[in-house]
């Protein structure tokens, strides 16, 4: 897919990533793939399959943000316009080879890495999955480089290429995510909900959650109770 305008947030399998203008995203199965709701903007999506391209899709699984080049876009675009909207009919045979051509500039980067490389996607996994699992922690980004193991400023980069945010930002939209769950569905009080989201006191809880919801988390589960949220 091309992000032609806004920004997007998708998740698939716990997998997290960001994109906005200009990029471009490859699925191996969009049929499982969900945009954050505060997702807003136009994209292009292009499905491709059949026999012709099965081991190119097969040998790359997952959700990836991808070396985007003009070359590429040009190619994307191209594709696009041939199909959708070109007033001459389109050459089949034409257009399978450019699909073919975009998948392979698309996936040579990737596969040109080595096996280390490769691995890094599986690594990232699970340091969102022990995210996800110790929220009510200090989830410092030193501990969770040291989790993968590698250096802090290494981990930054790595943690960023396959979720699109810091480790910082991602762990801060867990914890906020989990607040508004707990607000909304639990009748614990507003100290033991910073707790359980990690937040060292109450204080810090409502100054961090009120700058990135635009409430208070007290204002917020009114608002729930409201059924306005």
């Amino acid at each position: 897919m091309y992000i032609v305008d806004g920004a997007f947030t998708f998740v698939k399998n716990g997998m997290q990533i960001s994109a906005h203008v200009g990029d471009m995203l490859y699925c191996d199965n969009p049929s499982a793939l969900q945009s954050d709701m505060n997702s807003r903007g136009e994209l292009i999506w292009m499905q491709i399959g059949g026999v012709d391209y099965f081991e190119l899709i097969q040998k790359n699984k997952g959700i990836t943000k991808c070396k985007n080049t003009a070359s590429e876009k040009k190619l994307f675009l191209h594709i696009y316009d041939s199909i959708c909207n070109s007033t001459k009919p389109f050459s089949k045979l034409s257009i399978s080879t450019d699909i073919e051509k975009l998948l392979q500039k698309l996936f040579c980067f990737s596969n040109s890495k080595n096996d280390r490389e490769n691995n890094y996607n599986d690594s990232v996994q699970k340091i969102i999955n022990y995210i996800a699992d110790n929220l009510n922690e200090n989830l410092s980004v030193r501990k969770l480089a040291d989790k993968m193991p590698m250096s802090v400023s290494h981990f930054n980069r790595v943690f960023q290429k396959y979720t699109g945010d810091s480790p910082y930002a991602y762990v801060m939209a867990m914890r906020i995510k989990k607040a508004k769950y707990l607000l909304r569905s639990t009748e614990l009080t507003i100290t033991a909900v910073a707790y359980e989201t990690g937040f060292n006191s109450e204080a810090n809880f409502i100054y961090v959650f009120t700058k990135n919801v635009g409430v208070s988390p007290g204002k917020f589960r009114k608002l729930k109770n409201e059924n306005t949220v």
